[in-house]
Parts: structure tokens; sequence; C-alpha cells
């Protein structure tokens, strides 16, 4: 039997779509320019794409979209993208929100960095908001408040800020002291899975109702419960631009937030002791919990 560590791992991404079809285009084709013909499935959550952008999909190989004709959230849309990956052979997963871009070079350290932390399930690419949890130097030289004073009004603070500033600070760390993994630091916009993950954790909780929110902070949770606290965390040298709540801004705030309010309770629920994801929690959780178990104490926490 080959190795996972004699052979290169396919990567393939799943694309939860709401409605921005724009911002998927674009999240595309990023994907095309710095990652070449990986595999993509797109998921349209409960509304029909036009034409011409179905026509945009079909022009790249190896990508895929499908339809749901009802609204059923970002689990269900993610977890149909991850289904058709696995099943084209790929062995993890990125995924993504739509109003995300990849950076450059974003592929070409993940099938190493596997390889040498095989003990890492979930991981997550580095944005503006965990760059600044990760990198404290980007912090007080790129912060938002920082750069608003000195530019423009009509000026993208976040195109600025990314393309601009925190990418050209973060590449100069690519290979500098600090570590290349921070453990637990995570964000929901870009995490790769791989098929260990899926194959031992299942796939998102579909209980989480549309469009979505918490469902991210629960996988997290089953995974540090199943594998223990080194099983995540931020690759440092991968990026990616993220928007931040452009997603859910396509939706009736008076629904969505009354949507949201479900699914904190229904997460509480679940992960009592929590707080709805806050970070600085899951170590004092984790530490608690008997590692390796296949079913997570739900409520004992």
């Amino acid at each position: 039997m080959v190795s996972l560590e004699d052979t290169e791992m396919k990567f393939g991404f799943s694309i939860a779509c709401g409605g921005h079809t724009e911002l998927l285009l674009a999240c595309v084709k990023s994907i095309r320019k710095h990652c070449g013909d990986t595999a993509v499935a797109i998921t349209f959550d409960g509304f029909e794409a036009q034409d011409e952008d179905l026509a945009e999909l079909r022009s790249h190989e190896e990508c895929w979209y499908d339809t749901f004709t009802k609204q059923r959230g970002i689990s269900a849309a993610w977890n149909n993208g991850i289904k058709i990956c696995i099943e084209k052979g790929c062995d993890a997963v990125v995924v993504l929100n739509d109003d995300t871009e990849v950076g450059q070079h974003f592929l070409d350290d993940w099938d190493e960095f596997f390889k040498n932390h095989q003990n890492v399930k979930i991981a997550c690419s580095l944005d503006r908001l965990t760059a600044h949890t990760v990198i404290p130097r980007i912090t007080k030289s790129y912060s938002e408040s920082w750069a608003r004073d000195r530019l423009p009004p009509d000026i993208d603070l976040a195109s600025i800020i990314y393309h601009d500033g925190l990418l050209a600070e973060i590449d100069r760390f690519r290979n500098d002291t600090y570590s290349e993994f921070a453990h637990c630091r995570m964000n929901g916009a870009c995490f790769v899975m791989t098929k260990q993950a899926v194959d031992e954790l299942g796939l998102f909780d579909e209980n989480f109702v549309p469009p979505g929110c918490c469902e991210d902070s629960d996988m997290w949770l089953r995974c540090l419960t199943r594998f223990g606290p080194n099983s995540m965390g931020t690759f440092t040298r991968s990026f990616i631009h993220h928007l931040r709540s452009v997603t859910i801004s396509n939706y009736p705030r008076e629904w969505a937030n009354s949507q949201i309010k479900k699914n904190s309770e229904l997460y509480r629920s679940k992960w009592p002791r929590d707080k709805w994801g806050a970070i600085e929690d899951w170590f004092s959780i984790v530490n608690a919990l008997p590692v390796g178990s296949d079913e997570p104490p739900y409520p004992g926490l």
C-alpha cells in the first residue's frame, strides 16, 4: 500500500454561494490563477445562477456546480462540495466562503505541511484577522485604524491593507522566526480539511439553519475533542483575502439575525461552556476532555 508520504496530495475546493456570483467568479479566477486546474465544487444555495455566470464556470477545467432549489444553509452547501471533492479522489478539501480570494502560492506548501504535521486534521489560511493575532508586528504596522487615518475615504480599505500592506509584510515573514503553525487559531472563511477528518468527524451539522452561523465553531470543537489540541490551527504560509461579513449581507437583516440566534442557541446547547466560539475557552475545554473519544461528551462539558 502506498502511503500519503510517498505521493503528492490532491486538493479540491468546496465553495458555498448564497447569491454573490460576482464575488464567486473572482474567487474561482483567483484559484485558477494561483492553483491551476484544481478540482472546484460550487454549490448555489437556494438560487439559480445566471446563464452567463454558469458559462464562465463551465469554461474552467475540473469545475463542477450544483444548485439547491430550496435554501439549505452553508453547512449543507459546504457538505455537498466536500462530498464531490472526495468522490473526485481528493486527499484534502479547501472549504471557502464566496467572498474570498486565494493569495499567490496558496497551495504551494500545503502538501509538505500536512506530511510534516500529521497530527493536524483541519487548518486555516492566514487572513487579515488571523494575521493580527499570529504576527504581532503586523498589528502595529497595518491596523485598520492606522490606515484609515492616512487614506482618503473613497479608498477600498480592505484592498489597501491586504494587497499593498499586509500581504507584502506577511511575505517577508514566510521563512522568519515565527512558527509556520499557530495552534487553535481558526477562521471559518477558508480552512482545509483532510480526508481523515471527514472520514472520522463526518460533515458539518446541517441542524444549523440557513444562512448559517456557528457550524464552523461546532466542527472545531468536534475536531479538538476527537484529535486533541494540536489538531487545528493557522498555517501562516498560506494567504487569503476575505472581505468579511459580505456573504450574510445578501439576506434581510431581521431574518438573518433571528436565524443566527437560533444557531447560537443550538451551539450553546451542544457546547455550554464555550462562549460561542471564543478561542481562549477552547484550551480549557479540550484539556478536560478525553482525547480520542468517538463521542464528544456533549452536554457534560
